[in-house]
């Protein structure tokens, strides 16, 4: 029972996986868009990978840098880097 605040606004619904980055940012996938977003600590958002078809809940392996989204209607995982 806590205040709910919004702490960023995204281009595009249809949120899936959020993982939460070391440094306090978020990514945060998007069926909508096929696409997994950065947001900054700040609230600012922008796609780090984008074309992917139904993006779901994403992991993050932070030895690699790398994010691991599974595609659920195409029962695969891929892995992109995180730039």
């Amino acid at each position: 029972a806590g205040k709910r605040t919004t702490f960023a606004t995204l281009p595009a619904g249809q949120l899936d996986g959020v993982v939460r980055l070391e440094d306090g940012a978020l990514l945060v996938s998007s069926w909508e868009s096929k696409a997994v977003y950065h947001v900054t600590p700040t609230g600012e958002a922008h796609p780090v990978v984008t074309d992917v078809e139904a993006p779901a809940d994403i992991g993050y392996d932070a030895q690699r840098k790398r994010i691991l989204i599974p595609l659920f209607t195409q029962n695969r995982v891929e892995f992109r880097p995180l730039r």
